[in-house]
């Protein structure tokens, strides 16, 4: 709910959607709503100013939890998908960004034992995925 106070959500419809059964997660709270929240506010970059955006949790077949971040915006190109993850690579305009966001992100999940992916990048939109193992924690 941070991203409803961001400017750049005024015309988005955000939806949350968290599958029944979502089992608890060996997580750091804090860490994580750190990484639903840089991929919004990407999302909402893409987007710019309309559309639609959606977070849901799930769990998988193995017992994992799934996040997935999905934005209704032009998508991924393949060039830039290649590098979404590397330090300092940005494709927004000089002054607006750092390129490090989702390099902290990936960074950030490792530790957390999961992983991040560009799960859906060819538009229209693009999606990401955090898996993490599940278990007792605190999330």
């Amino acid at each position: 709910w941070l991203l409803r106070h961001d400017p750049r959500s005024r015309g988005v419809q955000l939806e949350v959607q968290v599958s029944p059964g979502l089992a608890a997660v060996r997580s750091n709270r804090d860490r994580l709503v750190q990484v639903l929240l840089n991929l919004g506010l990407n999302a909402l970059d893409a987007m710019g100013g309309e559309g639609r955006l959606v977070f849901s949790a799930g769990a998988t077949p193995d017992g994992e939890a799934r996040f997935e971040v999905r934005d209704s915006g032009p998508g991924v190109a393949p060039e830039v998908a290649e590098r979404v993850f590397e330090p300092f690579f940005t494709t927004k305009e000089p002054g607006e960004g750092t390129g490090l966001g989702l390099f902290v992100s990936e960074r950030i999940v490792d530790k957390l034992g999961g992983r991040i992916e560009l799960i859906d990048r060819d538009g229209p939109g693009a999606a990401f995925a955090v898996v993490l193992p599940g278990g007792d924690g605190d999330v």
